[in-house]
């Protein structure tokens, strides 16, 4: 994680589990987006998502 972005995020009262899940979200979404078939990239998007989100080991970090 880089720390200057949680810090900036942590800066505008976002807390650390949200600004992580933030960034996390917005990497997988850059390679998610490389996908050019929009149905495969579409159903990429919904699993990152959704694994994101149950991950109680991501929050937690």
């Amino acid at each position: 994680m880089n720390e200057e972005s949680i810090f900036y995020l942590r800066a505008r009262g976002i807390g650390l589990a949200t600004a992580r899940r933030m960034l996390m979200h917005a990497f997988a979404g850059e390679i998610v987006d490389r996908v050019r078939w929009e149905p495969a990239r579409e159903e990429l998007d919904r699993l990152v998502w959704d694994r994101l989100e149950q991950n109680p080991r991501i929050a937690a970090s």
